[in-house]
């Protein structure tokens, strides 16, 4: 039986077919990319560049580009200057109301378009900060921010929370969050807090961000301030950087625990490619460790 197993063996990897795989894929189309935000900081920023391949070191940035921002149909701006592809400028915008960024490159016929609706600054209701909230597997402190977001359920919404260090006055970096074991945070998948409110039913949800201190021991280690911050992000950011993480999974895949599968990255830009989204920011006191 094993002398048969065998030989049914040997005549499969015998007549067996073998191709071999390429990685040329020739040269990717030209088209026009923009990458792009407005936020309640009074900011709309605007690169502009053209495609290239990965194997390129940089981007070709377009500095000869005009860029408009409309407010639903009203145009607002014209940006005609740009440094290193970069359009900039300052802008009032308000929630719940559409902004469209309009570009148009020479030599191309139809412009680039790409549409956003800026969120409602998210509100909460309450905080509170854990120094010592647990250790991880390598004995490490973590601590804890614990919160509660006001929340309409019928109507989605989309956030990222994070936490930053204070380490002066002038720097700030952020922390590594670490445990995401909060329900909300967990049905998402994702290696950070992205998350949307599909898993809130009531009119306010309490959630829990834990964050590394990567030291054993807050006397010889960090014991640097710390402050919470949360966004709430446009559909178009929350899918971007959902599609982001589903392609870099696709792309270093986990042998023996994940498979390769290719994703695309999530657009919403019509006669190009890129993104255009939008952001609103609520940030905390600071904590003392």
């Amino acid at each position: 039986m094993r002398f048969t197993l065998l030989l049914l063996l040997a005549l499969q990897l015998l007549f067996s077919c073998r191709e071999k795989v390429t990685d040329n894929f020739g040269a990717y189309p030209k088209k026009p990319v923009i990458n792009g935000f407005i936020s309640d900081e009074g900011i709309v920023a605007v690169h502009v560049s053209w495609s290239a391949s990965v194997s390129r070191d940089t981007i070709p940035a377009i500095n000869n580009a005009v860029v408009t921002i409309s407010e639903e149909n009203t145009p607002l701006m014209l940006i005609d200057e740009a440094e290193k592809g970069w359009y900039v400028a300052e802008i009032l915008p308000k929630p719940g109301r559409r902004y469209t960024c309009r570009v148009q490159v020479p030599g191309v016929n139809n412009e680039v378009v790409a549409s956003t609706v800026m969120p409602a600054n998210p509100i909460i209701t309450s905080i509170q900060h854990k120094t010592l909230a647990g250790r991880d597997s390598d004995n490490l402190i973590y601590s804890a921010f614990k919160f509660t977001l006001q929340n309409n359920p019928s109507s989605r919404a989309y956030y990222q929370a994070s936490v930053i260090y204070r380490v002066n006055d002038s720097t700030e970096k952020p922390a590594r969050i670490v445990e995401m074991n909060d329900p909300v945070l967990a049905y998402e998948g994702m290696p950070y807090p992205l998350f949307s409110n599909v898993m809130m039913n009531g009119a306010q949800h309490t959630l829990t961000i834990n964050y590394s201190r990567d030291t054993r021991d807050l006397t010889q280690g960090n014991n640097w301030s710390s402050m919470l911050e949360i966004k709430a992000v446009s559909e178009e950011y929350y899918k971007y950087a959902k599609s982001i993480e589903m392609y870099y999974n696709g792309l270093y895949p986990i042998f023996g625990i994940t498979g390769y599968h290719a994703a695309p990255v999530y657009s919403n830009t019509s006669n190009g490619l890129g993104i255009f989204r939008a952001y609103t920011t609520w940030r905390s006191n600071i904590y003392l460790p």
